[in-house]
């Protein structure tokens, strides 16, 4: 380890720099988690690293979130709402309606007969909130609530020096502890996993000031988070089942929050200019485009025609990664020309 990192102190906002890198990662890490349930770690595959990277690979969801909030927090700084709401639609809402359109004409029309009521339904997410059980991008959804209103998070934690936040969090605690502790699911399992990722997101406006300001640390800081990043694993490989539902997002959030610090340390320090680095970084700027199109192929396509028995569980890596990445970059190149072959005045 280089001298220089028990001697010079980073600004914690260096960390976020890497922000780029850090999304095309944790989109890698949940194509290996939803693929591990599929078909399992395979048995090239199976050493421990790898194994774990699989099946605990869904906490890229709360760093993509805590670097999303972070995004949105600086949007918000820096923009009126208006614009706020016109750069959300213009690089989320118009790619993901580019995804979405196909995929929920094939599924409503002709993999089933479910009319064009229910297409419009799925294509504009209101679908997941009025029957969660049948809408398999969850994640989208409860992007574009927060949305909407991450404006009057924002305005009201400057207001209330971060009390209304706070209150929203303990809500949602003392209702999934009141939940799990008599036993009752009021809620789909997907309208959970999104409803369990308020706190992170909210903490999120908290920790955005932090994540974007010049203070500085130094090795005691590295050692803190190491450890705490560790401790959170153990918990969550050794957590009774029973708890899985509330305690692994709390876990996963404390990890992503060590995890986005370890990793700019790592690249700041150690690893500065690696070739690697660059193509998780160009995977970053798809990370949207790929969290919505492996959802697409795993669980819109190949589950619905139960495919995975006929090739080696390797091979459906291989193919789904290297199909969804493809897939990808080429709506990614259709949607930079339609933005610049069609003037829209709001949008440029």
């Amino acid at each position: 380890m280089p001298k220089r990192i028990f001697h010079n102190k980073i600004e914690i906002r260096d960390c976020i720099k890497y922000r780029g890198e850090m999304y095309g990662i944790t989109a890698i890490l949940i194509i290996l988690y939803h693929l591990s349930k599929r078909v399992g770690v395979p048995i090239l595959f199976r050493f421990k690293l790898f194994h774990a990277i699989a099946m605990y690979g869904s906490f890229g969801v709360e760093v993509f979130l805590l670097l999303s909030v972070i995004g949105l927090f600086r949007s918000m700084s820096k923009n009126s709402v208006k614009q706020f709401y016109i750069n959300r639609i213009k690089h989320v809402a118009i790619p993901f309606l580019i995804m979405a359109i196909p995929f929920f004409a094939w599924s409503n029309f002709i993999a089933s007969n479910k009319g064009i009521l229910n297409f419009l339904l799925d294509v504009s997410t209101l679908n997941f909130w009025v029957n969660p059980s049948s809408y398999i991008i969850w994640y989208v959804p409860f992007t574009v609530v927060l949305y909407i209103i991450f404006p009057l998070l924002y305005k009201l934690d400057q207001k209330t020096r971060h009390i209304s936040n706070l209150v929203i969090i303990l809500l949602v605690i003392v209702v999934e502890a009141i939940l799990i502790k008599n036993q009752v699911s009021l809620l789909d399992d997907r309208l959970e996993k999104a409803l369990s990722r308020i706190p992170m997101c909210v903490a999120g406006i908290w920790l955005a000031p932090v994540f974007l300001s010049d203070k500085k640390f130094g090795v005691k800081t590295i050692i803190i988070n190491i450890l705490a990043l560790l401790v959170c694993f153990y918990c969550r490989v050794k957590m009774p089942a029973t708890l899985i539902p509330f305690g692994a997002k709390y876990l996963y959030g404390i990890m992503a929050i060590c995890s986005i610090i370890i990793y700019g340390i790592f690249r700041e320090l150690i690893c500065k200019n690696l070739k690697i680095f660059n193509l998780f970084k160009w995977l970053g700027t798809l990370s949207l485009e790929i969290y919505v199109i492996h959802i697409i192929i795993i669980k819109g396509i190949l589950d619905f025609y139960n495919v995975y028995k006929y090739l080696h569980s390797a091979v459906w890596y291989v193919i789904i990664i290297l199909a969804t990445i493809g897939i990808s970059y080429g709506l990614s190149k259709l949607y930079k020309k339609i933005i610049e072959k069609v003037e829209i005045k709001y949008f440029c």
